[in-house]
């Protein structure tokens, strides 16, 4: 099953330290492992996309890179006509993949009110316009826009309520697939080791790195 990424954090807090932390001399608190561990499920996250990408690619297919359905987490959304377009808001942050033209983050719209058993075809905003000269179809077309997903309805079809698949953005609370934990710890601890050898210090309140003080003597002419 999966677990939050709170949960995988505290894992990897323990096996990096394999004892109770101490406050006064240990360096990285929970806070560090949660961001370290987020950034370790989308390091993963982009690694799988990249490598699906060059296959697709490879092939000269046409097609948006698709992750197992246990990655996936699904939100209900609302359909509404919003400045005279068909528009439904978010409530949960999708991730985004580096340079990324097909929205991967969003992997499934399916209409579940009316129950009409129309299709829900994917399109892109950039390709809102073209929609308006294709002929009547029974399919409504959907497309991520900012905050939400826009829908064009092509024939008799209606839409008041879709379900939709995504790959969660990376958040303190998100769910961690059961399938990479083991990877994420492993790959956060190490990471966090590395950086611990080589004396990593910890941002300022001004976003600036707290350097130690040296002073502009010559340390040579002090031997």
């Amino acid at each position: 099953m999966s677990l939050s990424l709170k949960l995988v954090a505290q894992q990897a807090m323990d096996n990096y330290y394999q004892q109770f932390k101490n406050d006064n001399t240990d360096f990285f608190s929970l806070e560090d492992f949660i961001q370290y561990c987020g950034n370790s499920v989308a390091s993963i996250y982009n690694t799988f996309y990249l490598e699906q990408y060059k296959e697709i690619r490879g092939d000269k297919k046409d097609e948006v890179v698709t992750f197992d359905i246990g990655w996936l987490d699904e939100m209900i959304l609302e359909v509404k006509e919003v400045d005279g377009r068909l528009f439904s808001r978010f409530n949960k942050s999708i991730f985004t993949f580096p340079f990324d033209k097909s929205n991967t983050g969003l992997q499934n719209v399916f209409i579940i009110n009316p129950n009409d058993r129309c299709e829900c075809e994917r399109s892109s905003i950039n390709n809102v316009w073209q929609l308006e000269f294709i002929p009547q179809t029974n399919k409504i077309f959907f497309y991520v826009d900012k905050g939400g997903l826009g829908f064009v309805n092509k024939g008799m079809c209606n839409v008041k309520k879709v379900r939709v698949l995504y790959v969660p953005s990376v958040y303190a609370d998100m769910n961690v697939p059961d399938g990479i934990i083991e990877m994420v710890v492993q790959k956060t601890v190490l990471s966090m080791r590395q950086m611990a050898d080589k004396h990593v210090v910890k941002k300022s309140l001004d976003g600036n790195d707290n350097q130690i003080i040296e002073s502009e003597i010559n340390k040579l002419s002090l031997k």
